[in-house]
């Protein structure tokens, strides 16, 4: 909200702010006790001073706008500093708290080009204050007064700007990694959506090549073989089925306008999870140090090749990780369920961190989960009780 706006909700937001209620009264408490002769004219001696409920009423004036400090902070510090600096014709009593109060919060909420201004406009009250104390002190005393009024509202305030400007600063390298996080995520989300679709590219391009193919020696076979021509037209009817299956997942990687459901046109599956490129996978992370071991539950069946893709894509990414932040020395399960649709489960237990330490962005994850989502499936990953690392995926299997 921007500071110019903020009074138009003063009337009826007191009630909005219990905690910046509290600290009001507590900074009016504070400073009518501590910077003020209140306490002595309400003890029952001469007043030094203006009286009591004066110096209480003018007191609670300073402090009232710091009710809505963190809605308006620049325009709560202006009030707050026209009622520090008026103070100084208020016999018996400095404002001091309202003020350290109100520059703490302009600070903490506000760039430089306002905070900075604000601890220099701190001068004029400060200043009014410390020549007050050094009129009425005793002329050998003068330069004493002088001195420790500098010291002590000096570290008062200037401690106050200081945490002020060092919360801003970490609250906005906050936001801005944040950002950063959430945009390095987004191009990993886009990257592995344009990996998807050139590769689902390739699958289609595969299953039109086999149509036409397919559909030019039914052609020929038409009039001298029926059988044989019947039997081509049939893989074609396979094939289209096929493709259409994956250019639906292509448009949903390209067209994210609703959810990455499955809308599978009845047909055949053309291929397995590739068992051979699967165990050179593994074998490759064996002799890198990995020791991995397999383990398959159930029947494998046929899948779509996007599927089957993203299956060995799973394990793949899973396996970087594990050998990049566990270390080589992490003992890994690869396990394949084929129980209910096909369930991939990566599993490694705690090893030796890598030389460089680096702990991960967790984009590849993010990439990874994308991909899983537009086959249809679901992925989770995290930490397990034993300090290790799980990536488990569910991917959609034509029925058993």
């Amino acid at each position: 909200m921007r500071p110019g706006r903020a009074v138009l909700i003063m009337p009826g937001t007191a009630a909005r702010y219990p905690a910046d209620i509290a600290l009001a009264v507590a900074v009016w408490f504070v400073d009518v006790a501590l910077f003020s002769d209140a306490a002595v004219t309400l003890a029952g001696r001469a007043p030094i001073g203006a009286p009591a409920h004066v110096i209480a009423g003018y007191a609670a004036l300073g402090c009232l706008p710091l009710v809505w400090r963190r809605a308006a902070p620049a325009l709560v510090y202006a009030l707050v500093w026209l009622v520090t600096t008026g103070a100084l014709f208020v016999p018996g009593y400095q404002a001091i708290m309202p003020l350290v109060v109100a520059l703490f919060t302009v600070s903490a909420r506000l760039p430089s080009r306002y905070a900075t201004p604000a601890l220099l406009l701190v001068v004029v009250p400060l200043g009014g204050g410390i020549a007050q104390e050094v009129t009425a002190a005793a002329p050998a005393d003068q330069v004493g007064v002088l001195l420790a009024g500098m010291l002590v509202y000096g570290i008062a305030y200037g401690t106050a700007w200081a945490v002020g400007h060092w919360s801003y600063r970490s609250r906005r390298r906050a936001v801005l990694a944040e950002r950063q996080r959430l945009a390095a995520a987004r191009e990993a989300v886009a990257a592995e959506r344009l990996r998807v679709a050139r590769e689902l590219h390739d699958i289609i391009s595969h299953a039109v090549t086999v149509m036409v193919l397919q559909a030019g020696g039914a052609h020929r076979l038409l009039r001298r073989d029926p059988d044989r021509a019947e039997e081509a037209l049939a893989h074609v009817r396979d094939a289209g089925a096929q493709a259409m299956n994956e250019l639906r997942r292509m448009l949903v990687v390209l067209r994210r306008t609703q959810p990455a459901e499955e809308e599978t046109t009845p047909g055949p599956v053309t291929e397995p999870v590739d068992a051979d490129r699967l165990e050179e996978l593994l074998a490759g992370m064996r002799r890198a140090g990995l020791p991995v071991r397999l383990e398959t539950w159930g029947e494998p069946r046929p899948v779509d090749p996007s599927i089957a893709l993203t299956a060995f894509r799973v394990v793949q990414e899973a396996l970087t990780n594990v050998s990049r932040h566990a270390g080589l020395g992490a003992d890994t399960t690869v396990r394949l369920d084929w129980s209910h649709n096909l369930r991939i489960q990566v599993r490694n237990g705690p090893g030796s961190a890598p030389p460089d330490g680096h702990a991960g962005t967790g984009h590849g994850l993010v990439g990874l989960r994308e991909r899983v989502e537009v086959a249809g499936g679901d992925l989770i990953a995290g930490r397990t009780a034993e300090g290790g690392f799980e990536v488990v995926a569910m991917l959609p299997t034509p029925a058993a």
